[in-house]
């Protein structure tokens, strides 16, 4: 489950710069009018009126709901994984299955709690309205399934590699209930350790 702790560090948001426009993360490939781009074009729509300040806290936004939704897919390919080893390896059916169901218990209440947070900080701030980030993160949503479903995933099946998934449930829990402590923290808490970050890394922009 090597690609669990690398999602996990890729869509940290205390480590994770603030990003200037949606648009830096546009590919050549994606010069024709695809979910991507409709979420670029309605991002950079929204955000270019604001100022830099007012910017970040959209960011923020945004880059909690990309955190959510993130966790819960690698909740989805775990679950797949799982219920491939179950049916795969007698053996190792009940053990994993277990593990499973508490590693679900210690982190799908904290990921839900983060997802009720979100939602109340998206109405209660005055950048721009409710409504329209939302939109946003909708056709956020959308583009992120449309890279996804360019990737063909194949659930581990091997005693080996079953193993491993259970280890890695043990090593990334508290790591994953550490992040979504994160995504319940205020904005100028967020706003605090990115500035630290980019001093510590003698960032200015």
């Amino acid at each position: 489950m090597k690609h669990l702790t690398i999602l996990i560090l890729a869509f940290t948001i205390m480590g994770a710069p603030i990003n200037a426009y949606a648009e830096e993360q546009a590919t050549d490939q994606e010069k024709e009018e695809t979910p991507i781009t409709k979420w670029i074009d309605a991002e950079n729509t929204l955000i270019e009126p604001l100022s830099k300040q007012d910017q970040e806290t959209f960011f923020i936004l945004r880059n909690k709901h990309s955190v959510i939704r993130t966790l819960r897919v690698v909740r989805d390919d775990i679950k797949a994984a799982v219920r491939s080893c179950e049916k795969e390896n007698e053996t190792l059916s009940v053990d994993i299955s277990d593990r499973f169901s508490s590693w679900e218990d210690a982190v799908l209440p904290i990921l839900d709690e983060a997802d009720k947070f979100l939602k109340q900080e998206i109405k209660s701030q005055t950048v721009v309205p409710a409504s329209d980030v939302r939109r946003v993160l909708k056709l956020n949503d959308k583009a992120y399934k449309y890279s996804q479903s360019k990737i063909k995933k194949q659930p581990v099946s091997d005693e080996k590699s079953c193993n491993a998934l259970i280890k890695s449930m043990d090593k990334t829990e508290n790591e994953l209930i550490s992040l979504l402590q994160n995504i319940l923290l205020p904005e100028e808490v967020v706003r605090e350790r990115i500035e630290q970050d980019k001093k510590a890394s003698g960032s200015d922009t």
